[in-house]
């Protein structure tokens, strides 16, 4: 029953926010044909007014529709991505980060990087698992270097745990034959002594 719960909790949040997405976009459509003959304005502050359209879309909007370059569009890719390199002084939000890359990133360069960023997030330096060992900036990478030597101290914590386990469990062996055999050993030696005994009675009859 509660994995039923979940599943239709899940399929109502996802139905709310496909209803809140169409009902952004009606009014957006509503706003453009009132206001701007059904197209887009062109400056970025009057797209900033736009229902739903923040900084990101708005400068990727600028750049591909309108070949304008006002600023980096920076997504959570971007974000994460410049914090770990340490481009940006660990930045709270996307917009504090556009605004540290465009105090330095050449401005020629501002319409690739969210591209290239982008792809190098999904592929890459994804938020969850990154891979470091595959990248080739992670020599160069704090947080890389950090994580890659957790991993290998991680893997050396378990290689010992496994090399322990093995010797204990051949030691428990050990004393588990043991506890076999002595049994073993000390019911002979009592028979040999037995038999001992029995051949020195025997002997000392025939003599008397």
């Amino acid at each position: 029953m509660m994995a039923v719960d979940d599943e239709k909790n899940s399929c109502g949040e996802q139905q709310n926010e496909l209803v809140q997405r169409a009902t952004l976009i009606k009014k957006f459509a509503q706003i453009l044909k009132e206001n701007y003959n059904s197209d887009p304005p062109e400056e970025l502050k009057e797209l900033l007014t736009l229902p739903g359209i923040g900084p990101k879309m708005a400068h990727i909007y600028l750049q591909c529709c309108c070949d304008k370059i006002e600023g980096i569009a920076v997504d959570t890719h971007v974000h994460r991505i410049c914090n770990r390199l340490k481009w940006v002084n660990e930045t709270k939000t996307p917009e504090h980060t556009r605004k540290g890359l465009e105090s330095w990133l050449p401005k020629e360069l501002w319409s690739d990087i969210n591209l290239v960023l982008v792809g190098f997030g999904q592929t890459i330096c994804s938020a969850v698992a990154p891979k470091c060992s595959q990248c080739k900036l992670n020599r160069d990478c704090d947080f890389g270097i950090e994580r890659l030597k957790k991993l290998n101290e991680k893997k050396t914590s378990k290689s010992r745990s496994k090399s322990k386990s093995k010797i204990i469990s051949e030691k428990l062996n050990e004393e588990e034959q043991d506890q076999i055999t002595t049994p073993k050993k000390s019911l002979k030696r009592t028979l040999d002594d037995v038999n001992i005994n029995q051949n020195s009675n025997k002997s000392n009859k025939r003599k008397k």
